[in-house]
């Protein structure tokens, strides 16, 4: 079977440099799922990331020793909240986040509020925590894990990027050999002419799944060369930002087009 962020035996690997990629270039989304059937991999992705945007060093994630890194590991960062909830996630919990983020970081450069197994919020929760996620503080950037996506509502979905680690949505990740047009890698691509760049946008637009599979490779290509410089960086903003449009009921097409013009 083809490479593919589904089915590769590295893909773990693969997701951390994409969550590399979002902290060195500084392109964290205000609200990020991470979906998995296992609760250990949804877990450990959520206190990589959430942990990395704290961190003071520049090695890529957290360095697991400066002062950020201790405390958040022993919950005793103020910048730093780790709800792992056993029962369902009500409107009081909800609220009570909002009224402790509302004037945002106060000792590091972000403040991360990680709601692990968000699929246990009620609705009436939820929909609460829907203002935060459209408008949070400066700096407030929200981590719900799930052990699958669709348990939350549309309206949170359509508000966060969604990263599967691995997809639990049948389909939602294709594997490169089962794409309708063959696969271009990002550097490839990245050579091919303005007129060739898209023709192949307008064909992989007729399916929005096709789409997401070869964004979502782009972004692993993207996150693997990743740097600080402002190319690299609006390089994967454009990537990032394309993949949440996908969400909304946008024109596929000219999301594409617009994306391949711009890279």
């Amino acid at each position: 079977m083809g490479e593919s962020l589904l089915y590769s035996g590295h893909m773990i690997e693969r997701i951390k440099l994409i969550l590399d990629g979002m902290l060195n270039t500084g392109n964290l989304p205000n609200g990020l799922v991470l979906a998995s059937a296992q609760d250990a991999d949804r877990e450990t992705a959520a206190h990589y990331i959430g942990m990395g945007a704290l961190c003071d060093t520049e090695t890529p994630g957290p360095c697991g020793t400066c002062s950020h890194c201790i405390r958040a590991k022993k919950g005793a960062h103020p910048d730093y909240y780790f709800h792992p909830f056993e029962s369902a996630i009500k409107v009081e919990d909800i609220r009570t986040i909002r009224t402790a983020i509302q004037y945002g970081p106060t000792e590091a450069k972000s403040m991360m509020v990680i709601l692990h197994n968000a699929h246990e919020m009620t609705a009436s929760a939820q929909n609460a925590l829907l203002k935060s996620l459209e408008e949070p503080p400066a700096g407030v950037h929200f981590i719900l894990t799930t052990d699958n996506a669709m348990k939350l509502l549309s309206t949170i979905r359509s508000r966060s990027f969604l990263l599967d680690i691995p997809s639990v949505a049948p389909g939602s990740q294709i594997p490169i050999d089962q794409l309708p047009v063959a696969y271009s890698p990002l550097p490839e691509f990245m050579l091919k002419s303005d007129s060739a760049k898209l023709d192949y946008a307008q064909e992989l637009a007729s399916d929005k799944e096709f789409v997401r599979s070869v964004l979502l490779h782009w972004l692993y290509d993207a996150s693997r060369s990743a740097t600080m410089d402002e190319i690299g960086s609006k390089r994967l903003e454009l990537i990032i930002s394309t993949l949440s449009n996908m969400q909304y009921n946008l024109n596929t097409r000219l999301q594409m087009e617009s994306l391949v013009l711009q890279l």
